[in-house]
């Protein structure tokens, strides 16, 4: 595999390769089937550049929700509110409709601390661009540090946020979904929603369906049901035509629907670990990480504290 470095090309040779670029581009330059976004119009979910805000005063964010609960996400546990901190707010649905703020989304959505004052803010939505183009890449730079200000000036118009100040801006945009490998089998909505378990099960996730509307303004969600967890296979880890390459993170083989689980870093980190230890006893056994023994491969995963059960 040849690499472009600061220091020019570099050739890297391995027995067994590791794709965990996010955007499935070792896969996709070695030849292997590849899939982006939604089927029919290949949109893939919204790109977003967070910020924090400082100087907020919590609890006179906490007095208005209680004070106007149609405001806010209908499922907010309203009853326990005021003995709890707060942690995730999502709504100001009224002020939101008011701004008619250029940004295709319906509510306002941050997440509490570390600081008792501070916030992080995930509202931004840059929609039509492809992650996986250094052009776009760039537009969408762009584009998400202009509706930061736009955002962080409407907030300060807020119940709590009076006196904030916007306090950092990420490094670059976040990106939630690009390319993915078609593999050996492709995660599907409905294993997620029905908490479905797999022989070959190499990671678990209770995180529901979360899909930006890649044209809209709107968040779809899907629950797990069962215990409220479903199993990764090890088959999503596999492209198809390459035989000596594992995938890990948010290219792994899903559908569209369940790469908005998937996606998430806490199964990032888990397929990340099922592709490192596959690939350690592939090399091994002397066999290509499609023949792994499965058995060996959780035993090894569930050493490494990993829950599979």
């Amino acid at each position: 595999m040849e690499l472009t470095t600061k220091s020019g090309k570099v050739e890297v040779r391995g027995t067994v390769f590791i794709d965990a670029t996010g955007d499935a581009d070792i896969a996709y330059l070695a030849g292997a089937p590849c899939l982006q976004g939604r089927d029919g119009d290949k949109l893939t979910q919204p790109m977003t550049m967070k910020f924090r805000m400082r100087g907020v005063d919590l609890a006179r964010v906490k007095q208005y929700m209680l004070e106007h609960p149609e405001e806010f996400y209908r499922k907010t546990p309203f009853g326990e509110l005021p003995e709890l901190p707060l942690s995730g707010v999502l709504g100001y649905y009224k002020h939101w409709k008011e701004a008619d703020l250029p940004i295709n989304r319906d509510q306002v959505l941050f997440f509490t601390g570390p600081e008792d004052d501070e916030v992080l803010v995930n509202t931004t939505r840059v929609q039509g661009l492809d992650g996986t183009d250094v052009e776009d890449l760039t537009e969408a730079e762009e584009q998400g540090r202009r509706q930061v200000l736009m955002v962080a000036d409407f907030m300060r118009r807020l119940p709590g946020f009076e006196g904030a100040s916007l306090s950092a801006v990420g490094a670059q945009i976040g990106i939630r979904e690009t390319r993915r490998i078609d593999g050996v089998y492709a995660l599907q909505a409905d294993d997620v929603v029905q908490g479905r378990r797999f022989p070959d099960v190499i990671a678990r996730s209770g995180y529901p369906i979360d899909i930006h509307d890649p044209s809209g303004k709107g968040v779809t969600a899907a629950w797990v049901q069962g215990d409220g967890a479903y199993d990764i296979p090890y088959r999503c880890l596999l492209p198809r035509q390459i035989t000596n390459l594992l995938t890990a993170g948010r290219c792994i083989s899903t559908t569209h629907e369940a790469l908005a689980t998937t996606r998430l870093t806490p199964s990032c980190m888990a397929t990340g670990q099922a592709a490192g230890s596959a690939a350690g006893l592939a090399v091994k056994h002397g066999v290509r990480p499609g023949e792994v023994d499965i058995a060996e491969l959780q035993s090894v995963l569930e050493a490494g504290g990993a829950l599979l059960r």
